[in-house]
């Protein structure tokens, strides 16, 4: 329902123009071509919310809720959240003929069923949630009535509801506090223990019956003059007002003056649990003798027709109408026992409904089995999917033609994009083809590199050092990860897809896999080249920002500008996500490592075995990690004019802390770099950034705004601004990610060793780098 409804309010801004309320009121959207949906989806939600038929079964089921719960949430105010939605919308979608034939069929049809229904119940609370739904099912009914003329209706009998059922409902929890039990059976005799609660239940449930002169009177009045105009309605409602009256006369005499089924063990309640119901009790007496004061003034805008509204109308026929239902609820009231050994319904909403969540929950189980571990089977299948979609899209549209396809003429300035594309493709080929981890980790990194240089050429420099650094740290990331596979599994896996395909299902595998490839490439490429070819409008805002970055934000610097100021929220959660993703992979990688250390033995032939650890390595090492936090610190402070920014800085220093880990060991590092604590960067990073973001508005600016502190500063072109310092967040966050990632991945626990023993003939040599096929040490 909440689905439905989101949807709905989606198109209905969408038809709109506008997703404000106060001018979608005033609009006409019964003409409009997504009338029907839209309508549909908000009346979905509405129905499921109020406890519409076929979902009138939550509320009766929500009844464990304690009992304030119920008087507020239940009969005043959350269910009729629906009924309020469907009356705001009245104006720009009611009074068509699906409008009102949707609400009477479902409304009427919700309050006859929990009619029905109320009076077999033995729970007292069950008896006030289903004739709550029934009411609910009345209000919902008299929004669709033609003309408007039910909604006079709808609004006095929201308010006599809401007086009547909080009080009934509050009532039953003080039996029930007082007793132990809610049950009818079990229950009688109470008017000696509990007189105030007695007085309090017999005016709610007579107003709730209808009974005059209180406020449900003249709620039920004005429910049969909006119907009298169809006899068939007009029935329904009778017996469904004389059904309601015997709940009614159900809660006096059962509970208050019949004889109990059992013992009862009372305890005396605390007065002030009386109170509130009371004042409840007296509002429904009051008001109904403050209609013209209070009421009708109260309901006036509301109501799109003139209407009088009196407690005693006269001796008509609606009122005679009235009158025969509170004789009808007597007979009904005196059938209730037999009524109640009834059986049930074989088939309830309730059953329907457990049976979906069990379809639901079957399929779902059956599509769990596809998560079988294979990171080739979830690839066939997303692609799949989203080639489906794409070629659809394409095809249905009639955008994929011979013209959309046209390439154009290459230019002598082009050569340098088509030496880089050609650079990527065979780089992308041979990844596929070679025979060792090692070398197909370098193609792709190679892959990698050419993109970044047509990035380059175009020239697009921030976004090419991007590329660089990232494609650099991956490469990094993955040889490490290699290094830490044992070489029997790397040698299984390369002998896995070099094995002759001997058997049917390997060569459709292969085959599959070739044909998916290919038509994934082919479709994306004619989707880039389609979507240039044919964009209808081929202005672009980099001109707005190439003439707004420096006088707005202060840097010459466009793509810092939009990263730090125009859309710097965006840089916030990204960063943010980044580092949530960091912590998921580490917590992934450790979750199952054992809590038990180590042996310094066992470290130490780890370290030894599986990084360079020499002392030129060591060297160079020391060497470069300082040098990429300078430079580091250099993209900082020039990020604003020059390429580069805190991104950028957090992946140098991070490149400067991986090639720690690759010469030192997992270890070593720790011993070595006590002030690189991936965890309290990326804490200190991300607390950093959300102060800077706040700042701003302490001094009555806007969220992410630009602070200039030392607006007098000439120094080396430097600025000191929010710009800087947002800058600086990122790249501890960065920073501090890409520790926890090498952190995770280097950790001397998850080496892979053999399942054979050193000890055995058959085993082989231990890895070392002299041996290893793939040097692991590379």
């Amino acid at each position: 329902g909440g689905l439905a409804l989101l949807a709905g309010i989606l198109l209905l801004g969408a038809a709109g123009g506008t997703y404000d309320l106060s001018e979608l009121v005033n609009a006409d959207l019964t003409d409009h071509s997504w009338y029907v949906p839209l309508t549909l989806l908000i009346m979905l939600g509405a129905f499921t919310k109020s406890a519409q038929f076929p979902f009138h079964f939550w509320l009766p089921g929500a009844m464990d809720a304690p009992t304030p719960a119920s008087s507020y949430l239940h009969s005043a105010t959350m269910v009729k959240a629906g009924v309020y939605l469907l009356a705001r919308l009245h104006p720009p979608l009611g009074d068509t003929l699906f409008w009102n034939n949707a609400l009477l069929a479902v409304g009427f049809t919700t309050m006859a069923l929990s009619a029905v229904l109320a009076i077999r119940q033995e729970d007292l609370k069950g008896v006030l949630a289903f004739t709550t739904t029934s009411w609910l099912g009345a209000l919902v009914a008299l929004l669709g009535v033609p003309g408007g003329y039910g909604i006079k209706a709808a609004m006095v009998g929201i308010l006599a509801h809401a007086l009547y059922k909080s009080a009934l409902f509050l009532s039953v929890g003080s039996i029930d506090h007082a007793t132990g039990t809610r049950l009818v059976s079990k229950l009688g005799g109470m008017w000696r223990y509990m007189p105030i609660t007695g007085v309090v239940v017999i005016i709610s449930a007579l107003s709730m019956a209808g009974i005059p002169p209180l406020l449900g009177f003249v709620a039920k009045e004005t429910l049969l003059e909006a119907v009298v105009y169809d006899t068939v309605i007009l029935g329904i409602v009778f017996v469904s007002a004389a059904l309601t009256a015997a709940a009614g006369y159900i809660l006096i005499w059962d509970v208050f003056f019949g004889k109990p089924g059992e013992e009862i063990h009372f305890h005396e309640l605390h007065k002030p649990l009386e109170y509130g119901p009371a004042v409840l009790a007296g509002g429904t007496v009051l008001l109904a003798f403050l209609i013209s004061p209070v009421i009708i003034p109260l309901i006036t805008p509301i109501v799109p027709v003139e209407f009088s509204l009196y407690l005693f109308p006269g001796f008509n026929s609606i009122f005679w109408t009235s009158i025969a239902a509170i004789v009808t609820g007597l007979v009904f009231f005196f059938l209730r026992k037999p009524w109640r050994s009834v059986p049930d319904f074989p088939a309830s909403a309730m059953f329907v409904y457990d049976q979906v969540i069990a379809g639901m929950e079957w399929t779902a189980d059956q599509v769990l089995k596809t998560q079988n571990g294979k990171l080739r089977h979830y690839l066939i299948t997303i692609l799949s999917v989203a080639m489906v979609i794409l070629l659809y899209g394409g095809l249905a549209s009639g955008v994929v033609s011979g013209d959309a396809l046209t390439l154009g003429t290459f230019a002598t300035s082009d050569i340098l994009d088509i030496m880089m594309l050609a650079l990527a493709v065979i780089a992308a080929g041979v990844s596929v083809i070679v025979q060792r981890h090692l070398h197909a980790a370098l193609a792709l990194a190679v892959f990698g590199y050419a993109i970044g240089g047509i990035f380059l050429v175009e020239p697009a420099p921030d976004v090419a050092l991007v590329q660089f650094l990232v494609d650099t740290l991956m490469t990094v990331v993955l040889i490490i990860m290699i290094s830490r596979v044992s070489i029997p599994q790397r040698k299984e896996a390369i002998e896995a897809l070099r094995r002759p395909l001997d058997t049917n299902a390997n060569i459709i595998a292969r085959y599959r896999d070739v044909a998916l490839a290919t038509v994934t490439g082919l479709s994306m490429g004619t989707f880039a080249l389609t979507a240039l070819v044919n964009r209808e409008n081929r202005d672009s805002i980099a001109a707005w920002h190439l003439e707004n970055a420096e006088p707005e934000v202060g840097v010459t610097d466009v793509v810092s500008a939009i990263l730090t100021d125009f859309r710097g929220t965006d840089t916030l959660i990204e960063i943010a996500v980044f580092a949530t993703a960091a912590l998921g992979l580490l917590a992934l990688l450790t979750i199952s490592r054992e809590e038990k250390p180590e042996s310094e033995e066992v470290i130490e032939a780890l370290d030894a075995d599986s990084f360079i650890n020499n002392p030129l390595t060591r060297v160079m090492a020391m060497f470069v990690l300082p040098l990429t936090l300078v430079i580091a610190i250099v993209h900082i402070l020039y990020g604003a004019n020059a390429p580069g920014d805190g991104f950028t800085a957090g992946v140098i220093a991070g490149l400067g802390v991986a090639l720690y880990y690759v010469v030192f060991g997992y270890e070593s590092i720790r011993e070595r770099i006590r002030w690189a604590r991936p965890a309290r960067l990326v804490t200190g990073g991300l607390l950093l950034a959300l102060f800077n973001g706040l700042l701003p508005v302490l001094f009555g600016g806007a969220f992410m705004g630009l602070i200039d502190f030392i607006p007098a500063l000439d120094f080396a072109n430097l600025k000191f601004t929010t710009t800087i310092v947002f800058e600086i967040a990122i790249a501890l966050t960065v920073f501090g990610g890409v520790g926890l990632i090498m952190e995770a991945i280097a950790r001397p626990g998850d080496v892979q060793v053999s399942e054979e023993t050193p000890e055995s003939p058959e085993a082989p040599a231990p890895v070392t780098p002299g041996n290893d096929p793939i040097p692991s040490n590379q």
